[in-house]
């Protein structure tokens, strides 16, 4: 089974899908501020935007990014859950904003400020980078400002490459992954540029509940949501891993020695466990996909066979349907 699915993918949502963007979000005496003044603007965009625990992985990832960036650092795992929630707490504190720790509209309004090509925040870059689909490495370079343009052109906003009020309005209220310079033509330049295990901090999870290397969550976003298209669901039974769950994987199944955990060769082990250090689990580029039944014959197997190597992912151990690696 294979898709036709196009390998980059713009959010398309009109504005007229959203709240007007031009109305006030607090009222202002007659001529107090001219039509056109960026705070306006700023606050009236920022009315249409709430992130919360129903929302996307991919806006969850981005509000979690720039609550780092405001000095109220969470792990960016795309789940709202109580350390994000104390996060949100933490910086409406710091800005005089109830305290609920929902991410509403007078939260977002305040997290949500401009990022352009210079000087702009690593966390806001990498918030920015998430909702575009491109490579998240928290640099405003050429492809992040020709992924804005892009989707700037497409959803009728000044194409300038500057992530202001309304284009955060549009990124977040736009549904699926978007995708400008990025998407899966860039899953061999991120699978190249790791040759070791991650820190966790360096990681995101992308659809189907995958933690995998930051800049390869466009790249699962897109195969995920190829294969729901073909009526197959792609979901994590493991994907990357710290250096201490593996050596638990290696106590677990080759024993407890130093020489099982360290120096026995893989295959000796029930079931093969690669050594720590060696474990492309640990780079955050291997996926353990759940719903195989151990067979190769599975619906999921059968599409990872298919499709799997066009977003990087190939089946590496014969005796594993269910794991798939960027590094053959």
């Amino acid at each position: 089974m294979t898709t036709n699915r196009p390998k980059q993918h713009l959010r398309r949502t009109a504005l007229a899908a959203l709240p007007l963007l031009t109305a006030p979000a607090i009222a202002l005496s007659p001529g107090l501020l001219p039509a056109a003044n960026p705070i306006v603007q700023e606050a009236s965009a920022a009315a249409s935007i709430t992130v919360d625990s129903s929302s996307s992985a991919d806006n969850i990832t981005a509000l979690q990014h720039l609550l780092t960036a405001n000095g109220a650092a969470t792990d960016a795992d795309g789940k709202y859950g109580p350390s994000t929630t104390a996060a949100v707490e933490k910086f409406q504190q710091a800005k005089g904003l109830e305290v609920d720790g929902k991410a509403g509209p007078q939260t977002m309004g305040s997290l949500t400020k401009t990022v352009a090509k210079n000087g702009a925040d690593a966390g806001a870059v990498k918030a920015a980078q998430t909702l575009l689909g491109v490579e998240v490495d928290g640099k405003y370079g050429d492809n992040t400002t020709a992924a804005a343009k892009e989707f700037q052109s497409a959803n009728g906003l000044a194409s300038d490459g500057v992530v202001g009020p309304e284009t955060w309005a549009v990124l977040f209220n736009g549904g699926s992954s978007g995708g400008g310079g990025g998407g899966t033509g860039d899953w061999k330049e991120c699978s190249d540029s790791i040759g070791g295990g991650i820190p966790k901090s360096e990681t995101a999870v992308a659809k189907g509940d995958f933690r995998v290397a930051e800049c390869m969550v466009p790249v699962v976003n897109d195969m995920v949501e190829a294969a729901a298209d073909d009526g197959v669901t792609l979901e994590a039974n493991s994907s990357w891993r710290s250096r201490d769950e593996q050596i638990s994987l290696r106590k677990q199944n080759c024993g407890s020695t130093e020489y099982a955990i360290y120096e026995m060769p893989s295959n000796q082990c029930s079931p093969a466990t690669a050594k720590p250090g060696t474990s492309i689990h640990e780079y955050g580029l291997a996926i353990d996909i759940a719903g195989t039944n151990n067979s190769w014959d599975s619906e999921v197997a059968k599409w990872m066979v298919s499709n799997g190597p066009d977003y990087g992912f190939e089946d590496t151990v014969s005796s594993e349907p269910w794991h798939y690696d960027t590094k053959g």
